[in-house]
């Protein structure tokens, strides 16, 4: 049976994130996927060639809305902005704990497609960090992201019961590794 005209790839995409979001990455599976949207399983090789295929979607959309979310960071500030970054990047992990969690890990994004979505994804933070710092921008951009990963994957899985604010240390962090002047850190 061929998938509906009004069955769009956008909205598989939506329903892989929604049964990711509700059920975790493990349950994932074409069957799934299509019964959330109402077809048949092979309807979907319609519109993805295999789960690879619906795997790198998945990957483009997550790292595409967390550009989005880059984006709106448009203090003129550097260090203002990529603060909102920072902050903006863990709440949206925070949001979509279990998509968040996938957007690291997947192999399906080892393409020149992939890579491009990637390297416009760091673009906001690298535009700040190189007015900052110069040629040492991506290496702090690294340690940003390792930082920023590892902090919202201990909050996600909450590996923080030690009675100190998440939020407070999170911003200590963030403000350690951007190097905020005194003036400017909260």
């Amino acid at each position: 049976m061929p998938a509906s005209p009004k069955t769009s790839r956008t909205e598989l995409i939506d329903a892989a994130l929604d049964v990711v979001e509700e059920l975790g990455f493990g349950s994932l599976t074409m069957a799934r996927v299509a019964k959330k949207v109402g077809i048949q399983a092979p309807s979907l090789y319609n519109h993805f060639a295999d789960r690879k295929e619906l795997l790198v979607a998945i990957e483009e959309r997550l790292f595409q809305e967390v550009t989005a979310r880059f984006m709106e960071a448009d203090d003129p500030d550097p260090y203002t902005a990529l603060r909102q970054m920072c902050f903006a990047f863990r709440a949206y992990a925070l949001e979509r704990p279990n998509c968040y969690s996938i957007m690291f890990v997947l192999d399906a994004m080892d393409t020149p497609k992939a890579n491009e979505i990637r390297r416009r994804a760091i673009e906001p933070t690298l535009k700040h960090l190189t007015s900052l710092y110069g040629d040492d921008a991506f290496r702090r951009n690294r340690a940003i992201t390792g930082f920023l990963h590892g902090f919202v994957s201990l909050e996600i899985l909450h590996g923080f019961r030690l009675g100190t604010d998440p939020l407070e240390s999170f911003s200590l962090g963030v403000d350690l590794l951007l190097g905020v002047p005194n003036e400017q850190a909260i």
